[in-house]
């Protein structure tokens, strides 16, 4: 048995072996077609904030920030059939409240300001 092989034979006890695997094109395929999804997407996804954050101010970003609150109940419930208890949506809705508070703040005060107010 090689060296790539006792490494697969432990991938089942510990994914950070993975690594090796990877580098030397030996990752077992059904692992591979899910990772490199994955890992494509998660890059598309950083890529995408980070050219949101260029064009638009982070206050005006931040209440949407809060939508992951959602998709990731929903993937909690699809892929492990998990249901969040009542304190789960109570501390969502008073994180995703208080931003949208602070976001509609933000804009009265600057429409103060460009009126000379401030």
């Amino acid at each position: 048995m090689s060296f790539l092989d006792r490494i697969a034979e432990c991938n089942r006890h510990d994914p950070a072996l993975y690594v090796p695997l990877i580098i030397k094109g030996q990752l077992l395929g059904r692992v591979r077609k899910a990772l490199l999804p994955l890992a494509g997407l998660g890059t598309v996804g950083h890529l995408a904030l980070t050219r949101a954050y260029v064009l638009a101010e982070a206050s005006q970003l931040a209440p949407l920030d809060f939508t992951q609150l959602l998709a990731v109940a929903a993937i909690g419930f699809l892929a492990f059939s998990e249901v969040p208890d009542v304190w789960t949506w109570v501390g969502g809705a008073v994180i995703a409240g208080s931003a949208v508070y602070i976001a509609r703040r933000e804009a009265q005060v600057r429409r103060a300001g460009a009126a000379g107010g401030i």
